[in-house]
């Protein structure tokens, strides 16, 4: 087993955009990152003031499934920076289909 940190940037990996300068492990540390970050936004909207509403609106479903489905994958990715590009861009991705207007929808209820 290598425990060494890998220090190649994005673009030495094959990776463009946003991760091509940035090094193996912080692409792999930003994507556990961002699926704590969509869990936690997830989470308050399960338990908060909307609670039930949000849960019977249609695109609870792909959320919560989204969620254990990424968890897994981040489980599985070990220090596979390509494969932590690819779930940071699906989560980034449905944060901004779907989490976002679904947030802004009950957000603007409670004002």
């Amino acid at each position: 087993m290598d425990n060494r940190i890998d220090c190649r940037l994005g673009h030495e990996l094959g990776l463009d955009g946003i991760y091509s300068d940035v090094p193996a492990f912080q692409i792999v540390s930003d994507a556990a990152q961002r699926l704590a970050s969509f869990t936690a936004r997830i989470v308050a909207l399960k338990y908060g003031p909307h609670a039930v509403r949000v849960r019977s609106h249609p695109d609870w479903r792909v959320l919560d499934r989204s969620k254990t489905e990424f968890s897994r994958r981040l489980d599985a990715i070990g220090s596979d920076a390509f494969a932590a590009a690819a779930l940071d861009a699906e989560i980034l991705c449905l944060e901004q289909t779907v989490l976002g207007p679904l947030s802004a929808i009950f957000e603007s209820r409670s004002s």
